[in-house]
């Protein structure tokens, strides 16, 4: 019999990804990227960088626990840990 992953049940984590060498959150919600180090410096999904950023990632979900994590285009295979459970898998560019 398979095993079930426990899902979390906390508030939402929000998506993380790596560009242009800053580690930025992805909020849906407001709309913006925001620099993890610097909640403050925000770019905004409709602004020219905003929308150029919004196609250099995609999403994928982490099997054992569901955060989002965001992973950039522009890698052909890429380790993913989650920053909640620990759990690491590969991935691949779309």
């Amino acid at each position: 019999m398979k095993e079930k992953a426990i899902r979390y049940c906390g508030p939402r984590w929000l998506p993380r990804v790596r560009l242009y060498g800053v580690e930025y959150f992805v909020d849906e919600r407001l709309r913006e990227f925001r620099d993890v180090t610097n909640p403050h410096d925000a770019i905004g999904f409709g602004s020219d960088r905003g929308r150029t950023m919004l196609r250099e990632f995609f999403v994928v979900e982490c099997r054992e626990c569901g955060l989002e994590i965001g992973v950039s285009t522009d890698t052909c295979e890429h380790t993913v840990g989650c920053a909640r459970c620990g759990h690491s898998f590969t991935v691949r560019a779309m």
